[in-house]
């Protein structure tokens, strides 16, 4: 899977590096078999859909892209999970 931090939406203030690491900024995200018409479906159900990234076959993994370049991020977000 290929993550673009360029085109992550944002809310005011937030930028794309702290909206993916927070846990707190999100919506809903979808992959498709097919190509879908962003244009069409929010004509149709009313709701924008934007492209992030892709995913093909390969190695599991995510590669996050920058300004074109690959970068690492640390892993972050609320633990649900852990020792509060």
């Amino acid at each position: 899977m290929t993550l673009d931090l360029d085109r992550i939406p944002t809310v005011s203030g937030v930028d794309a590096m702290s909206a993916v690491q927070s846990g707190e900024e999100y919506e809903i995200l979808l992959t498709s078999a097919i190509p879908i018409d962003c244009e069409a479906f929010r004509a149709r159900f009313g709701v924008t859909l934007t492209e992030i990234g892709t995913v093909a076959d390969g190695e599991p993994g995510v590669q996050v892209m920058m300004a074109g370049e690959q970068i690492e991020i640390e892993p972050r977000g609320y633990d649900h999970f852990g020792d509060a």
